[in-house]
């Protein structure tokens, strides 16, 4: 049973919490060919582990999940990609906890601080679990796992800066007052990938996966 779930990154304050989300992501570089589809039209599924992008092997042993989603960002700079997402997934074998793109808030489980592995960073969002998260790579994982990104509340952000190898939040990708959120991509980044961040209790080492259940589906735009 998955009963789940520091560095502050430059966080801009200003999520409405829905099935539907929209997201601005401001590419600040582009890297090399990314080796994954450029595929606009992604499902997300509730097993797919985050922490597994760009890994030889996915972390969490038999409840390590699948494969994070791998999407290549068209090269260039200064460059913006909309998603458009919806769905709804659950956590653990009960059913007890269901959430959609921006999360389970309802308390059933109160982690949200997950240990990252090899370049990828962990988690920390207390009192929010199972969204949508991102992170950006250069093709493959960075020698050294950046900081967690640490969000607790803040989660009303107009922008945010992750680093490569830096699990950060997309959710559903507005503020309260529907203002769409901007996310900063990294200098070098090829690829983003997208999945959930899942532990035991959603807390410590990335595992659990196994009894998730349901998908978030995303349309991507680059302009």
């Amino acid at each position: 049973m998955s009963t789940r779930a520091k560095a502050v990154v430059a966080v801009g304050t200003a999520g409405v919490i829905a099935a539907s989300t929209v997201v601005a992501l401001k590419l600040t570089s582009g890297g090399g060919a990314s080796p994954c589809s450029t595929a606009t039209a992604v499902a997300v599924r509730a097993t797919d582990n985050i922490f597994g992008a760009a890994a030889k092997t996915l972390p969490g042993g038999d409840g390590a999940g699948i494969r994070p989603v791998c999407v290549g960002i068209p090269g260039g700079s200064s460059k913006v990609m909309t998603v458009h997402a919806t769905g709804r997934s659950s956590y653990d074998v009960g059913r007890s906890s269901v959430g959609t793109p921006a999360g389970d808030t309802s308390h059933t489980f109160v982690g949200g601080v997950i240990s990252g592995v090899g370049g990828i960073s962990g988690v920390d969002t207390v009192n929010r679990v199972g969204y949508l998260a991102g992170v950006f790579l250069a093709n493959s994982q960075p020698p050294h796992a950046p900081p967690s990104l640490e969000l607790h509340e803040h989660y009303d952000f107009t922008s945010l800066s992750p680093q490569l190898g830096q699990v950060f939040y997309i959710g559903d990708g507005v503020t309260a007052s529907g203002v769409q959120q901007v996310f900063h991509i990294p200098p070098g980044a090829t690829t983003l990938y997208l999945g959930l961040a899942d532990a035991s209790s959603f807390a410590g080492a990335p595992c659990c996966y196994q009894d998730n259940t349901g998908t978030f589906r995303a349309t991507l735009s680059f302009s």
